[in-house]
């Protein structure tokens, strides 16, 4: 497929290489990085039709918790209402749309700041100052709409497509392969926000592939965690699943260097061949979250445009874990690691945008090593395509 871009210019939106077996297939080429029309593609046939996650169930527990995203120009309210049901709504008023909450917290009713339109937390308008005086006002019929969702491992996933299939079956195969990382019980224990100068794509390319540990993170993950000794599941399904066993002598406490001072307990039921390793999963097109014996961790993934993403990166415990002795130092631990670590990727990243913008940019063949961003690259041309 080769859409005329809006402006008429020429653009190389030739995505038929990425489309081959993993052995002869290329990267995307440069414009699906930099391109404004080829992100406007993105939105309508990705980010307006697949489950995307918001977060994680224990973000909103009690009735009455609540905490906003912003997805691709979409304010949201992720809520647990007065019954303990889950909703995702809009936020954005019935009157003149502006958004009536932010944040995060707990309410029993959100209040537009601007004329005091009051909902439920169920979207049901109970409150509108003098709109009685209008005529044929429908109070009933004036809701906050409602976003479909469905909960997954603890992860929060919606879709703005009501005629999406719906999204457990298609990673029941996944939810298999993580059975025993108590995924359901984790709680979020410490979150981080960014902010990026770099394409949505150039982060999850980076992220689901080892091959760059040796130059990158030469002395703080590849010790630890060989980008050699790494491999992916051969399951199909909408997601990767790339395997990182640990060096000998080295741990999930902090994955580079060898595990001494706290630690947060292992989990229970791993078995020997789980405790040896941690995993990098990506479920298409953007949960991402890694496994380690003793936590997990995921990112937000929030696409601002063709150059511009933000992120939240949250790491997750069980409560069980949590109340073991030493285990705040021990996150503090696991959370300070990546701090040391994640700047060696902020470079890459921003190196890469800055590469997509030249002329002379052109797809690349794959090694051994990527098979994970050749499944993520497909993933996007087909649904930009129509392939899929």
């Amino acid at each position: 497929m080769s859409p005329q871009p809006r402006n008429g210019a020429p653009e190389n939106w030739d995505l038929s290489a990425s489309m081959l077996p993993f052995e002869h297939a290329s990267t995307l080429p440069a414009a699906s990085y930099t391109s404004p029309a080829f992100f406007e593609r993105e939105v309508e046939t990705i980010f307006r039709k697949e489950w995307l996650c918001v977060g994680r169930i224990d973000q909103v527990e009690a009735p009455g918790d609540y905490f906003c995203v912003d997805m691709v120009g979409e304010p949201l309210v992720v809520l647990r209402d007065a019954e303990g049901v889950l909703r995702v709504l809009s936020r954005v008023c019935r009157h003149r749309s502006m958004t009536v909450v932010e944040g995060e917290g707990n309410a029993k009713s959100f209040i537009c700041p601007y004329h005091n339109w009051t909902y439920g937390l169920d979207g049901r308008l109970v409150g509108a100052p003098e709109m009685g005086l209008t005529p044929d006002f429908d109070v009933p019929g004036t809701c906050l709409p409602t976003i479909r969702h469905e909960v997954w491992e603890g992860f929060i996933m919606v879709n703005f497509d009501d005629a999406a299939e719906p999204f457990g079956p298609r990673v029941e195969g996944l939810s298999t392969l993580i059975a025993n990382w108590h995924m359901r019980e984790m709680r979020s224990i410490a979150a981080f926000e960014f902010d990026y100068p770099w394409n949505w794509k150039v982060m999850i390319d980076n992220y689901i592939e080892c091959y760059h540990h040796p130059t990158v993170h030469g002395e703080s993950l590849e010790p630890g965690m060989p980008g050699r000794n790494t491999y992916f599941e051969p399951d199909e399904g909408p997601y990767s699943v790339m395997q990182m066993p640990y060096r000998k002598g080295h741990g999930p406490a902090v994955p580079g260097r060898p595990t001494d001072g706290p630690r947060l307990p292992i989990l229970e039921g791993l078995t020997e061949d789980e405790r040896g390793r941690g995993a990098i999963l990506q479920v298409f097109p953007t949960l991402l979250f890694a496994i380690y014996p003793d936590h997990t961790d995921y990112y937000r993934v929030f696409p601002e445009g063709p150059a511009r993403v933000r992120l939240t990166k949250t790491f997750c415990a069980t409560a069980e874990q949590m109340e073991a002795p030493g285990a705040e130092a021990a996150m503090k631990q696991i959370t300070d690691y990546y701090h040391y670590y994640a700047p060696e990727d902020l470079e890459v990243c921003r190196g890469l945008q800055r590469g997509m913008t030249s002329r002379l940019a052109a797809p690349g063949r794959y090694s051994h090593m990527e098979e994970g961003g050749w499944k993520f690259s497909k993933y996007v041309a087909e649904r930009v395509t129509g392939a899929a």
